[in-house]
């Protein structure tokens, strides 16, 4: 008995200084149109080093782009607050993530340059600190559980070198095969995909028939036919959600695919070009609805409604068409209809409005008179930013738009 108390005792006393009822880190700021635009382009940086087949090559990033990325992740992903910083010769990333109701993790990283090879790694958990060496054997143990699992990878070390820290930034030589990542996530025994390939394949296919056999066919009809023949034995929650990413790879861009995980090429189908449906008299609405359901139908709405905020916001720097609460309401009805098409409280009711509905019904006329245009000045002065009480007075502007609507009404909350 004493035994047993002891090691739970000292259990008890592991949790307690590992995990914290509190974030260590208070909430970031709300994104602005240039941290938004920042993160681009660093995504775009960092994916032509991903997609190549592991050759080295040499990455930038700005502490200005390090923290647009923070940002962008803290406000997409819920339960999480990153801290990015550059601090004596070393890149220091502060987190803290929710694990659940008033339990939280906090964790600190730091990176600092070894001269000809990988950085050194120490990794703070909690009350507990853990140095380079400890790191590196770790790596070491990784390395050799995917070699006996059969993975063809390079030593993980060697896929991060020559660290280079200043005030103004960091700068690393990054060599990370194209399979890297997909082999991790198959070893370690990742979930699968929310939606289903099966499904996806059926959906897709069947609007691509359809629009061949009817060429001037409307999103309406659109809609009709991929909510319309779901079989008797599938789930309503798992068509629904094949049908809106197959929804949006037929109006948006093929390569929606992969919000379902899926790299399969779909044959000749990828040759084809989105037909011109509209939403409301618009084509770029059609594409933002389909593109916003297909996200919250593999994702979840927090990071649904982020990505059509940077969006927008992305659009009201130089060049861009401005920010719109018109092109925010398509998103908005998109996100409500796929997150109420896959509770499976309302799913089956969801598919069978879809199945029965028409043009007139998916897209408030009154919604076209919202404001829209407005560069990061404008937008910033009168709503102040995605945070200011005139923003959100806004969006709830648009949603009581999309409840005035039957097909919206029974499913649209904030």
């Amino acid at each position: 008995m004493k035994l047993l108390t002891t090691i739970l005792a000292l259990a008890f006393f592991a949790v307690a200084t590992l995990l914290s009822p509190s974030p260590a880190l208070p909430p970031g700021p709300a994104p602005t149109a240039e941290a938004v635009r920042s993160a681009r382009d660093s995504a775009v940086e960092l994916a032509l080093v991903l997609a190549a087949d592991g050759t080295p090559r040499r990455v930038r990033l700005a502490r200005r782009d390090l923290e647009a990325v923070a940002t962008l992740i803290e406000h997409g992903v819920d339960g999480v607050r990153l801290r990015p910083a550059l601090e004596e010769d070393a890149v220091v990333v502060a987190a803290s993530a929710q694990l659940a109701p008033a339990t939280w993790i906090n964790l600190v990283v730091q990176a600092s340059p070894r001269l000809g090879g990988a950085p050194h790694l120490s990794l703070g958990v909690g009350s507990w600190r853990v140095g380079g060496a400890v790191v590196d054997g770790a790596f070491a143990v990784i390395d050799r559980w995917l070699a006996w699992r059969g993975a063809e990878l390079p030593p993980i070390e060697s896929m991060v070198r020559d660290l280079a820290v200043t005030d103004a930034g960091a700068a690393a030589t990054v060599a990370v095969p194209r399979r890297f990542f997909s082999e991790l996530r198959d070893l370690g025994g990742a979930a699968p995909s929310k939606v289903d390939e099966t499904l996806l394949r059926l959906v897709y296919g069947r609007l691509l028939a359809f629009e061949v056999r009817q060429p001037q066919a409307s999103f309406a009809m659109t809609l009709r036919r991929a909510f319309g023949d779901r079989p008797p034995a599938v789930d309503a929650v798992a068509y629904n959600r094949a049908a809106f990413v197959a929804l949006a790879m037929h109006v948006v861009d093929p390569d929606v695919r992969k919000l379902a995980g899926s790299d399969v090429m779909y044959g000749a189908v990828m040759e084809v070009q989105p037909p011109e449906l509209r939403v409301g008299g618009r084509p770029d609405l059609a594409k933002h609805f389909a593109l916003s359901a297909a996200l919250t139908a593999g994702f979840e709405p927090r990071f649904t409604r982020a990505m059509g905020e940077w969006k927008e916001l992305d659009d009201s720097l130089p060049g861009g068409s401005g920010f719109s609460f018109v092109d925010l309401t398509a998103d908005r009805a998109g996100m409500h209809l796929a997150r109420a098409a896959t509770d499976p409280a309302t799913a089956t009711r969801v598919a069978d409005l879809l199945a029965d509905t028409n043009d007139s019904a998916l897209f408030p006329t009154a919604a076209h008179a919202l404001t829209e245009g407005l560069d990061d000045a404008q937008f910033t002065r009168r709503f102040g930013g995605l945070t200011g009480e005139n923003y959100e007075q806004a969006v709830a502007r648009v949603d009581q738009l999309l409840a005035q609507l039957p097909l919206y009404a029974p499913f649209v909350s904030r």
